[in-house]
């Protein structure tokens, strides 16, 4: 594993990592099982490489491989957004680039502890292979694997379920709260369907995403949330610590994902001529709590929708 030198720091101190997930499992995986290095040039007589960086990060992360990958070693993205797979294409020579996704959301906590805080599977570019190497060890594990040979469409698929992301950065709300809030759920199903949208102008499919289907869950999240709840509960499993990906990085001061997420829907939807005010609208908000430094700002899903409507 090539990381940062804060989790290094912390692997070292604690001696390894603590892995659980929604379903109450929960490991401790010493330092003894695994190498956790800082210095990108230890790639080098690896066969394959998973990329797991944030989308800012991709080029750098890109760059790195070409200067210390072998030749021949493939190269994974497990990336969000729809274009990581392209950008490190356009950075690591002939090495072959194959697109991933993951489903589910990750929390990190203090202490290296990283808590799966909800269901879903990986999926991963059907040309990698049922026999392969990491494919074996993500079923070993127990996660739920799945194989697709249309990854743009899994890629967009996925985006249109992060642009959630945004909403509950915005919120400071954990996932579930933040969605057992039926306006804050209208602003997503809004989202979406500006999502679905650009994504038919382009002429990708959306595709089901193990029990996640866009289609149905637009339709799902504006419903009372006595009907919500027991249908979305059979799609979904989210733990009560989830937290979106985007709130961690406005608490740790982070530059966010935003323009790979709601800025996509938003470039796609201005090629095509199709309006986008929503995902427009979050993508600023985000933007102004980036240079505001001042963490997740609390909004309410009427602040939001009023930025939506009026444009300030």
């Amino acid at each position: 594993m090539i990381g940062r030198q804060g989790l290094a720091d912390e692997v070292q101190t604690l001696g390894g990592l603590t892995l659980s997930d929604y379903r109450g499992r929960r490991e401790v995986v010493g330092a003894d099982r695994f190498r956790f290095v800082t210095d990108a040039s230890e790639m080098a007589g690896a066969d394959v490489i998973v990329v797991a960086v944030k989308g800012t990060a991709t080029e750098e992360a890109g760059e790195l491989i070409a200067r210390y990958g072998a030749p021949a070693m493939t190269v994974i993205s497990m990336q969000n957004g729809v274009r990581n797979a392209q950008l490190l294409r356009e950075r690591v020579g002939e090495r072959p680039v194959l697109a991933g996704m993951v489903s589910f959301n990750i929390l990190r906590e203090e202490g290296a502890r990283f808590h799966m805080a909800t269901s879903g599977p990986l999926v991963y570019d059907r040309s990698v292979g049922p026999a392969h190497l990491l494919v074996r060890a993500w079923s070993g594990a127990g996660l739920q694997v799945v194989e697709h040979d249309n990854m743009p469409g899994v890629q967009w698929s996925k985006l249109l379920f992060n642009l959630n992301n945004a909403l509950a950065a915005l919120s400071g709300l954990p996932l579930r709260d933040e969605l057992s809030d039926r306006e804050f759920r209208r602003l997503l199903a809004d989202s979406m369907t500006e999502g679905l949208a650009v994504m038919a102008a382009e002429g990708i499919p959306p595709v089901r995403l193990g029990k996640m289907m866009p289609r149905i869950a637009r339709r799902l999240l504006p419903l009372p949330n006595v009907l919500f709840k027991r249908l979305a509960g059979a799609m979904v499993k989210i733990d009560p610590k989830a937290r979106s990906s985007m709130w961690d990085d406005l608490s740790r001061g982070r530059p966010t994902e935003i323009d790979l997420l709601q800025g996509e829907v938003v470039a796609l939807g201005e090629r095509h001529g199709v309006p986008t005010p929503v995902n427009r609208a979050v993508a600023a908000l985000v933007k102004e709590a980036e240079a505001a430094e001042k963490g997740p700002p609390g909004l309410t899903a009427a602040q939001i929708r009023h930025r939506v409507t009026t444009g300030s």
